[in-house]
């Protein structure tokens, strides 16, 4: 993944982790994260295009008509009517609870709908998805709120049903119970599809052939990291330390290839107990990733071998001026 201009204007305080990696898989790992963030991708179209909800609604609305059809006789008793009484107030509670869920549906066509208009936009060209990350997490958040409030609507209409028990029983309408029992059940099962969907706010994902063993993450959050890393292959969930983005690219910076050092260039060392200190290169062995450095400003000659990624050019154009 590629962290555009615009994803850094937007989210100029995200965090970096070190994900540690085993056996050498660290492209498998950065692969298992972009899967589970292209999974919940299809996982939140499918749920949002799909028709189950509706199908819910109608056979919701189809009990509540049989509800309403129950008769009673001419001359109720006290009981009748307290039982007739419970029951108009059943039809308001789930009448009430199916204009909720027809807001929730209608909430998830809205987010169908800017799916697919985003998508016929096209705004890139080459990737695995047309949309824009950024667009994606305010996509994911508007799906986890609708969620959430699917979640709540059905949690009610299970503790209606539950109450009504005794309802029922008076009435003997089992057949009723059951069929409200079975919508319950139907509903649970399709919230929980949507409420196990985490999209991960993964920013860019960063494989590094100095640093074998681990995969840099840029994230919003450690809970995104651990998001996306839980239970991958090869992997180990990193620790809740982290830094910024611009932070880790000024470490790169400072560790340039062998190739890159020319003989002759002015360096600094970074790391070790001579951290600070100038020198010249004067040999660069760029299978070992080593150069070999003299300490300026010295009264002898102190040359020593030290790594590549462990030293910043300073000067690097001193080898042409001598020249």
């Amino acid at each position: 993944m590629v962290r555009t201009m615009d994803e850094e204007k937007r989210n100029p305080k995200t965090l970096v982790f070190a994900v540690r990696t085993y056996a050498r898989r660290e492209y498998d790992v950065a692969k298992g994260i972009l899967n589970r963030i292209l999974s919940a991708r299809e996982s939140i179209k499918k749920i949002v295009s799909s028709q189950v909800l509706d199908e819910i609604i109608n056979d919701l609305n189809q009990v509540i008509n049989e509800i309403k059809g129950i008769e009673f006789e001419e001359r109720e008793s006290v009981l009748e009517r307290i039982l007739r009484r419970r029951l108009q107030n059943l039809v308001l509670s789930l009448e009430r609870i199916v204009e909720d869920l027809r807001g929730i549906s209608t909430r998830f066509k809205s987010i169908n709908e800017k799916i697919v208009a985003y998508s016929s936009e096209r705004r890139i060209k080459i990737s695995y998805d047309p949309i824009p990350g950024d667009i994606w997490e305010k996509i994911a958040d508007e799906f986890r709120i609708v969620g959430s409030d699917l979640q709540t609507h059905t949690e009610t209409l299970a503790v209606l049903i539950d109450n009504m028990k005794t309802l029922f029983e008076s009435l003997a309408t089992r057949e009723i119970e059951e069929k409200l029992r079975n919508i319950v059940n139907r509903l649970s099962g399709f919230t929980k599809n949507v409420t196990s969907i985490n999209y991960p706010k993964i920013y860019s994902i960063l494989v590094h052939e100095d640093r074998p063993g681990y995969i840099l993450v840029e994230a919003q959050s450690y809970t995104d990291v651990e998001k996306a890393v839980y239970g991958l292959r090869y992997a180990k969930l990193p620790r809740s330390q982290s830094t910024t983005a611009e932070e880790m690219m000024k470490v790169f910076k400072r560790k340039p290839k062998a190739e890159m050092i020319e003989v002759g260039a002015i360096v600094e060392i970074t790391r070790g107990p001579l951290v600070g200190l100038k020198g010249r290169v004067t040999r660069v062995d760029p299978k070992k990733k080593e150069v070999t450095i003299e300490i300026l400003d010295s009264n002898y000659p102190l040359p020593f071998t030290i790594k590549s990624y462990y030293i910043r050019v300073i000067d690097q154009k001193r080898t042409e001026e001598e020249r």
